[in-house]
């Protein structure tokens, strides 16, 4: 049994706070004097979590408090748990440093995040719904002054006073985790992107991006951030990413396996980073001060194959480590707990059925808790569910029995954590156990230690509620307990301050001979709100000698207001059919105090702000109520991009800005009957019986009219045929094309078949998924449940066999078994509650170009006041003696064949690098080249990496170019990769930060230039060049420049061919530097010209009739009108002027007129970027140009000009004409603006349109800003 050793530190620390008057120590305690309305001088020493609110004030003294709840023995024990689970799953819950705040996830059904009072009873302080449904992991700070969780594409951060959030961010992408700085001044969310995965770090106080970081690969496992959160640690499944304060990514560490659940773990000051794989290993890395360098490897596994080492911790101060295992094997799982400065375990745990989900350690590892999903045999059980340790020592001091017989827990434990005193502890997770299907789960409050002699504290505010009505009376009331180990007597307050910080209301009461162990209701006056508005309520307890003032102070939120807001927009969908109607469905929510009537009008506009439908709805909601509202449905007449918004309102609504959402939506001549997101997998049966999936298309447009394809969106890569079929009373026909063999290379993925064939009616036709007999796994079709379903899709079987759907278990993206079978049928059977993930593009026959330009914005910058080179028609270059200029260099790529977009390179065909360093260690002279052969010429495979790689060593920068000299090349080509690095050598195991696989080959004898734009590289960071083909004894492909004067050991060779065969070429006896140098650092591309692809897509000539824009500042473009053939591309050049322009950035949007029927304007922005020279500029207009970007998410910048002397106003006004921001005063210096989203009083404003008004006497210049959630 764990016994406090800190009582007397506890006694010190109050002894301190004594001495204060009316400061606020930083420990967050004070002494208070008040003066009563009779005249009474009273004290109180009070905790007030409100004073270390502010961003980045974490405490600078920590109590070290014990445990203060009485359970008749000093023991540690359980505190209470929350089963009011309402059929949903606890699937993760955090808890506050100091302790006294829980945080729980509850998912499956009535999706919601809770907050509880540790020393409270188990009720929530607060609950928040959520529209869609919160993903696994959720953030806390050290206090709970920021909580933060992902929805959907939202994430959203809230304090401990509120369940509503301060501010939410609409990323657009899937969320996959959520977490919080300890000291509360950055949140983070993982999103999953269609091509991998993407990091954002934001600011808890402003919602603002800090910086974000996207890869291709794999999406998240895990997160993991040091106690700023400068530091951050992303798991995939084969690597983790880490990344600084900067979002510079440091590298990726080679990850053998890190399947959902595994963790990784990094201490308080980022140092330390700790991951475990399926392969039985832990591993430790520690900064070295360039990069992390493997510091031990420990094997946990005792079965040949099974063991994940999935669960991980590590303290905050670094030194101490506890894992935990999952093997299928079951009751062969562990908990090994180990010191950082060893790989031999300090001690381990065996008493475990089956795997261990969570572990948590203390700030100072002292003390640590592990939570296990249970036994297979839920009666007799086998362990523990819950262990909390004494990290000294193996045997649990507190265990909570897996053994449903005796008492113990029925299901099985997702989530732990501790608070950094260890004297606080939480678990949660679900009702039965997590290899079962079933719902509900547990919340459980741990208190670890011995009793405080003497500690009273707050349990819960009673009343009043936290929604009020104005001019009611409600009674004020609060429960008080005792939790330590003699009667007392003492007064508890209660302080209510409205929504400018005055203090409104005060009242006392005493509570007389309080028995230990016991709880007493406590009421105070009655208050009565006068207006509408926020109002805090704070109540606490002082006792004379209180030894953990933590638990004496409880505040919340309670507001008084009619409000409404809409959730998001479920219907239209992002991608719709033209000529295919639609609903139109809003999702909309009382946040108010009163029942309301709330009106929701719903308006979709076209992209030439034509609005082409309306609706509006009333609806009657009790406070807290959600209505999904079900307008008149929609049929776009055209292809093309609209927007929907959704202003939801009542008729005295507080807040008439967050009833505002907005939604893009595309309308295309592809038939779409599903939302682009698979909810489930399904497939026919484990055996093959001819199985089939099918959906049954109704063509949109009249004939004639061509199929130019169909795609398929699954989740392996094993073959599959595709089929199109006609239809035959209702079901699959005979078929008209395929079967044709596809596979998908990325899963999950759409995989698509191209087709040109002309359909001659408007007859219904169907695509066939089939099940190939030799095919060496059955196929996997994604199915999307959102309403509507269409009741159009299929599954065959020639035998009777059972359809089988697999489940995103616990909202994870991973398939992890979870299996549900349906009734044994053969033949053709209708799914009437899931939509196929299977399209069919049907266009009409005839000329049908498809316009695409690349790439989607462009960018010029240009010096001031600079002239022109006649010689080369650039600028002059302002490199230092060891630059190297890149003249004329440009990527050579054929466009790509097919129907569909593919972008195309872009071409810099003179610019120059601004103050660059050219990173080598050759001494530019080269007596022979190395090469490699082999006894017989051969191809490696892609995965395999033969060649040389050079290290290059610099802080974090920018790599604009790449030099290599090769004395020979008789091949045709070669591979160019950039790497992080990955413990001294190449990380070509992993994602490439940059790669060609098919880099023409260069002339010999001189240097091979390559430009990149602006990519960034972390520290250190690698160049490889490896072969395509090796050649045949004394036949090398190609060799590489060898200096054999300069002596280097930056240079490895890979003979092997594997991504982990690297070795110094010293070890070789070739230790000399190589032909290859990177060009890094400078301020950016200087350019006048820009390029742009613009490629036909379609078939039939693309005819290009004019390129039109607004602004002065672009010169020319050449050529203006042109045809491009079906399939082909022309480069189109863009001249910036840069005549008479102030410094400072211009904007403008060009306007590309075809007859691409599809989009017949295509738009494509323009960026402008004049660096001053200190020569002055005289300006005679008055404009403002467009804003950039719009559509906005957290800000935009606003460019304008004005003539000399002259002062102007910037105002932002609503779509209703509310001036909703001013910025004053304005001249030339102050081009541009940024706006960031916010209204005159700091908080941000909904989505929807904005108008950006420059003025001054009588002239007036508007723009439009779109701003989106």
């Amino acid at each position: 049994m764990y016994k406090s050793t800190f009582f007397l530190s506890l006694l010190l620390i109050a002894g301190v706070v004594a001495s204060a008057t009316h400061e606020g120590l930083s420990s967050g305690i004070r002494k208070e004097t008040r003066v009563t309305q009779s005249g009474v001088v009273e004290e109180r020493s009070v905790y007030i979590p409100e004073m270390l609110d502010k961003t980045g004030s974490t405490p600078s003294i920590h109590l070290t408090p014990t445990h203060r709840l009485y359970q008749g023995e000093p023991e540690t024990t359980v505190v209470w748990v929350d089963r009011a689970h309402l059929n949903a799953i606890a699937e993760y819950s955090a808890i506050s440093s100091e302790g006294m705040h829980i945080f729980t996830n509850w998912m499956l059904n009535n999706e919601r995040v809770s907050l509880y009072f540790s020393a409270g009873s188990g009720v929530p302080i607060w609950t928040y719904y959520a529209p869609d449904e919160f993903v696994l992991e959720v953030g806390e700070s050290w206090n709970a002054s920021v909580l933060s969780a992902g929805d959907g594409e939202a994430g959203y951060r809230w304090s401990r006073y509120s369940s509503s959030p301060a501010w939410e961010y609409n990323f657009g992408e899937e969320m996959r985790a959520a977490s919080a700085s300890h000291d509360g001044t950055k949140v983070v969310y993982l999103t999953r992107t269609a091509s991998g995965g993407h990091i954002y770090t934001l600011s808890a106080e402003t919602g603002e991006i800090l910086w974000d970081y996207g890869w291709s690969g794999d999406p998240s496992q895990s997160l993991a951030l040091s106690e700023d959160g400068s530091v951050a640690a992303v798991l995939t499944y084969d690597s983790c990413y880490v990344f600084d304060e900067f979002g510079q990514r440091g590298g990726a560490l080679r990850v053998h396996g890190a399947q959902w659940p595994s963790q990784v773990a990094l201490s308080g000051d980022g140092n330390l980073l700790v991951f475990g794989d399926y392969q039985q290993n832990l591993r430790l890395y520690e900064w070295g001060g360039t990069n992390y360098e493997l510091k031990w490897t420990a094997h946990l596994g005792t079965s040949p194959y099974y063991d994940w080492v999935t669960a991980i911790a590590i303290s905050r101060d670094g030194s101490t480590i506890l894992a935990g295992t999952m093997d299928f094997n079951y009751r062969n799982n562990c908990v090994a707990c180990y010191d950082t400065s060893s790989s031999t375990p300090r001690w381990t745990c065996h008493r475990y059925g089956y795997g261990i989900k969570s572990v948590a350690l203390s700030a100072d590892g002292r003390m640590g808790i592990a939570g296990c999903e249970g036994d297979t045999d839920v009666v007799n059980g086998y362990g523990d569910a819950v262990s909390v340790f004494d990290m000294t020592d193996s045997i649990p001091i507190l265990s909570i029995s897996d053994c449903e017989a005796e008492g113990g827990e029925r299901g099985s434990i997702l989530s732990v954590a501790i608070s950094d005193s260890g004297d606080w502890a939480c678990a949660s997770g679900k009702a039965v156990r997590s290899y079962e299907w079933g719902s509900g789960g547990e919340v459980y409050c741990i208190h670890i230690g011995e009793i405080i002699t003497c500690d009273v504290g707050i349990t819960s505010i009673n009343s009043p509620p936290d929604k009020l009505k104005r001019d009611t009376t409600y009674a004020v009331g609060t429960t008080c307990s005792n939790y330590g180990e003699a009667s007392v007597s003492f007064w508890t307050y209660f302080n209510i301050e409205d929504s400018l910080g005055v203090s409104i209301y005060e009242d006392s009461s005493e509570v007389v001979n309080l028995a230990p162990g016991g709880s007493r209701a406590v009421n105070f006056g009655d208050f009565t709100p006068l207006s509408y508005g926020w109002y805090k309520l704070t109540t606490w307890t002082a006792l004379d000698g209180d030894g953990y003032p933590g638990d004496d102070t409880l505040s919340t939120i309670a507001w008084c207001r009619h409000d409404a807001v809409c959730d998001c927009i479920d219907n239209p969908f992002y991608e719709i059919t033209v000529n295919q109607f639609t609903p139109v469905v809003a999702k909309v929510k009382n946040i108010g105090a009163y029942e309301d009537t709330v009106t929701v009008v719903i308006t979709i506009i076209d992209s030439n702000e034509t609005v082409v439908y309306s609706d509006t709805l009333d609806t009657f909601l009790s406070p807290d109520e959600s209505a999904q509202l079900y307008f008149s449905d929609w049929t776009p007449e055209s292809v093309g991009t609209y927007t929907a918004y959704t202003n939801a309102f009542t008729s005295e609504d507080y807040d008439s800005l967050n009833g505002i959402c907005s939604k893009p939506i595309s309308s295309t001549y592809e038939i779409i009957y599903d939302d682009g997101s698979s909810n489930m997998w399904y497939y026919v049966s484990s055996e093959y019986h001819d199985n089939k999936f099918a959906v049954r298309f109704t063509p949109v447009i009249d004939t004639p009219m061509t199929l130019v394809s169909a795609r398929v969106y699954v989740s392996h890569n094993n073959p599959f045929a595709i089929s199109v079929n006609r239809d035959s009373s209702g079901l699959p026909g005979g078929i008209v094309l395929g079967p044709d063999t596809v596979a998908c290379s990325s899963p999950p993925e759409w995989v698509e078949m191209v087709y040109s064939h002309p359909l001659s009616s408007t007859d219904d036709f169907w695509v066939v998924f089939h099940w190939l007999s030799n095919s060496p796994d059955r196929p996997w079709v994604g199915a999307d449940y959102d309403y509507p379903c269409e009741e159009r899709s299929w599954w065959y079987s020639s035998a009777k066999t059972s359809l089988c759907r697999v489940g995103y278990y616990e909202n994870e993206g991973l398939l992890v078994g979870k299996t549900e079978k349906f009734d044994d049928k053969d033949g053709w059977t209708n799914v009437d509650d899931a939509d196929w993930m299977i399209r069919a593009l049907v266009t009409p026959s005839g000329a049908n170009p498809d316009i695409q330009v690349s790439p989607d914005s462009l960018y010029f910058e240009i010096m001031a006041g600079e002239g022109r080179n006649k010689e080369d028609g650039g600028f002059s270059s302002r490199c230092g003696t060891d630059a190297h200029r890149l003249i004329d260099v440009k990527i050579e790529a054929s466009p790509a064949s097919g129907s569909k977009i593919s972008l195309g390179d872009v071409y810099h065909p003179t610019f120059y690098i601004s103050d660059p360093e050219t990173l080598y260690y050759d001494d530019g002279s080269f007596e022979t080249g190395i090469g490699l052969t082999s006894s017989s010429g051969f191809t490696p495979d892609e995965s395999e990496t033969y060649g040389f790689a050079t290290q290059f060593s610099h802080t974090p920068t920018n790599l604009y170019g790449l030099m290599l000299y090769f004395t020979e090349f008789a091949g045709s080509s070669f591979r160019l990769y950039v790497w992080d690095d990955e413990g001294g050598v190449p990380n070509s195991g992993g994602m490439p930060i940059w790669v060609d696989m098919d880099m023409a080959a260069p002339t010999a004898d001189e240097w091979f230039s390559l430009a990149l734009d602006t990519l960034p590289v972390p520290n250190p960071f690698w160049i490889g060049a490896i072969y395509n083909y090796i050649g045949p004894t004394g036949s090398p492909d190609w060799r590489i420049g060898y200096d054999q004067n300069t002596e280097d050991t930056h240079t490895f060779g890979n003979l092997g061919g594997d991504p982990d065969d690297w070795s110094p070429m010293s070890d070789y006896g070739y230790g000399y530097a190589y032909g290859v140098r990177a060009v890094i650092g400078g301020v950016g591309i200087i350019q006048d010209t820009a390029q742009m692809w613009v490629k036909n897509m379609g078939n039939g000539m693309l005819s290009v009739t004019d390129i039109t824009w607004e602004g002065s500042w672009i010169k020319d473009i050449n050529p203006g009108s042109f045809n491009v053939p079906e399939g082909d591309s022309i480069q189109v050049t863009v001249v910036a002027a840069n005549d008479g322009l102030a410094g400072g950035f211009y904007y403008d949007t060009l306007r590309i007129a075809s007859n691409d029927a599809d989009e017949p304007v295509y738009s494509e922005a323009c960026v402008l970027r004049i660096l001053t020279t200190g020569v002055e500029e005289t300006h005679s207009r008055f404009e403002v140009f467009p804003a950039y970007p719009s559509p906005m998410r957290s800000e935009v910048s606003i460019a304008y000009t004005l003539p000399d002397n002259i002062e102007a106003n910037l105002k932002i006004y609503d779509i209703s004409g509310r001036v909703i921001r001013t910025f004053d005063h304005l001249t030339n210096v102050h081009s541009p603006i940024t706006w960031h989203g916010r209204d005159e009083s700091g908080r941000r404003v909904p989505a929807g349109i904005y108008f950006c008004s420059l003025f001054t006497g009588n002239s007036r210049s508007t723009r439009k800003v779109v701003k989106i959630k």
